[in-house]
């Protein structure tokens, strides 16, 4: 206990190890012991550097021949670290003999490792050296980098490293934290570091791409509101973040706005214009290594291609998404949700139940893990679903029931709400014996997407004109296309193609009255 709360300070331990170690040391010795208890890690050339010395190398390997204290770390006996008790005294008494040159052994350590790549001990030690603009620069460098990693830890331990009033200056680090809370399904936390990040790229001389920055902040704001439960409007969000990535490179910025656009749409069942807007996602972000934006984009895409009848295309692209979270490290958050669901519809379409139950059980422990309600309930109503088709109507009724809690002040979910409408209706008096769900037909010939989008148009007082216009078709291919719709649902008017397409769980039933 005394030797992990040893601070360097004990009189007692320092006059000891003063006497008996330091003072025994020749000068030059004692002045490399001290100006090197900066480094968390010991090498010659890093020594080198920040002692202005040369030799360093040989200097370790003696010292660890007289068991000075010092660690090694690999079998080369090329890394070592001082043991953290004598690492302590040295650190004090640097700071107590020479506290103006700690800065400067901090600057020289941080020039080193960022000359070698490794950005989170240059971090640490610009920070360290007091070089605040250094350290933010760095982070607003590299913090996308790590957050598609699965470091989130990591991210947070360098924000961590500057003043919280800094941080909330900076835009971009604004940023960081937006994300790292909206990869977390935190909405809540993260909407007020979209505002910080709006004030601070406000002020004049403001750090960072000023567009980057905007298109970034309408992505989150999508994204945020959509966690939140508000779909419609994260359309509206999601379509002024595409605008301002129009001039942009093809790079991190369009890939997240094209998520957030995508999973909008997605989320509003609007899938026909949502899929292109996803596949781009998959591409932009591909290219620009935003592999957790990929994830999850291809997580709806797989959705959709269930829907279609795409079995082997879904399952391709679930596992694919699966395999992408884990090699990134996000296969433990709750975005990573979307796979799992994606795959437990699709084998559970080939009539796979234990391991559609399976994955779809894992696809609610994920969603459970963030605070979005909708996210939560997707994972829960496919859950459902996978249920009501391996016959246990009792527990897909559980599960329904509360999905309609969560989605309770949800606007526009009418994706999740079409994936429950088979289990509502199971529900019915028509339902057999002790609750089992009655048989819903299938249509031997589906509805085409193009015909999908008319038929939700019935739902409206629209004219066949105004629908044609709506879709960018003409008058007479709308009706074409409402003449198959009538055909393939067995239906001879309008009114009856809405009821016959609501009890099929093509449309959403309407809300109850109040």
């Amino acid at each position: 206990g005394f030797i992990d709360d040893f601070a360097g300070d004990d009189r007692m331990v320092v006059d000891y190890l003063a006497s008996e170690v330091l003072e025994g040391q020749p000068a030059d010795r004692r002045e490399f012991l001290v100006r090197t208890s900066v480094l968390g890690r010991l090498t010659g050339p890093l020594c080198d550097a920040v002692a202005g010395t040369e030799g360093s190398a040989a200097v370790l390997a003696e010292l660890e021949r007289s068991n000075l204290f010092l660690v090694p770390l690999d079998s080369r006996r090329e890394w070592y670290r001082y043991h953290h008790l004598f690492g302590e005294l040295l650190r004090h008494e640097l700071a107590v003999t020479a506290p103006g040159q700690i800065p400067e052994l901090h600057r020289r350590a941080a020039a080193w490792h960022l000359t070698a790549g490794e950005v989170d001990e240059a971090i640490h030690h610009s920070a360290a050296a007091g070089d605040l603009d250094r350290a933010a620069d760095l982070i607003a460098a590299h913090w996308a980098e790590l957050e598609r990693s699965g470091w989130t830890a990591t991210t947070q331990r360098w924000l961590g490293l500057l003043p919280a009033d800094r941080v909330r200056a900076d835009p971009r680090l604004c940023l960081a934290e937006t994300f790292i809370a909206v990869n977390l399904g935190q909405a809540d936390a993260a909407a007020p570091w979209l505002d910080r990040a709006e004030a601070a790229a406000a002020r004049p001389g403001a750090p960072g791409d000023p567009a980057e920055v905007a298109a970034n902040v309408a992505a989150g704001r999508s994204l945020v509101t959509l966690l939140r439960g508000d779909a419609p409007t994260a359309v509206d969000q999601g379509r002024v973040a595409m605008d301002l990535t129009a001039s942009l490179d093809d790079g991190w910025p369009r890939a997240v706005a094209g998520l957030a656009l995508g999973i909008a749409l997605h989320a509003t069942d609007r899938r026909d214009e949502a899929y292109p807007v996803l596949e781009e996602c998959v591409a932009v972000g591909t290219r620009a290594g935003a592999r957790a934006v990929v994830v999850v984009a291809l997580c709806h895409l797989a959705d959709t291609d269930v829907d279609r009848g795409r079995v082997d295309r879904a399952e391709q692209r679930a596992r694919e998404a699966i395999e992408l979270a884990a090699e990134e490290r996000h296969s433990e958050y709750p975005h990573a949700a979307g796979a799992h669901a994606a795959l437990a519809r699709a084998r559970s379409a080939r009539g796979e139940h234990d391991a559609a139950r399976d994955e779809a059980d894992r696809a609610v422990s994920l969603a459970r893990r963030g605070h979005s309600p909708t996210e939560t309930a997707h994972a829960i109503a496919v859950r459902a679903r996978v249920r009501l088709s391996a016959g246990d109507a009792g527990g897909a009724w559980e599960d329904v029931t509360e999905v309609r809690e969560l989605l309770r002040g949800a606007v526009g979910a009418h994706n999740i709400e079409r994936l429950i409408a088979d289990v509502e209706r199971a529900r019915t008096p028509e339902s057999g014996a002790g609750g089992a769900p009655a048989a819903v037909p299938v249509l031997d010939d589906p509805l085409t997407d193009r015909e999908l989008a008319v038929l939700r148009r019935l739902t409206g007082d629209g004219s066949l004109r105004e629908i044609a216009a709506d879709l960018y078709v003409s008058h007479n291919t709308v009706k074409t296309q409402i003449r198959a719709v009538y055909r393939k649902l067995g239906v001879a008017s309008r009114d009856d193609a809405v009821a016959a397409a609501r009890a099929r769980g093509l449309l959403p039933r309407p809300p109850a009255a109040a």
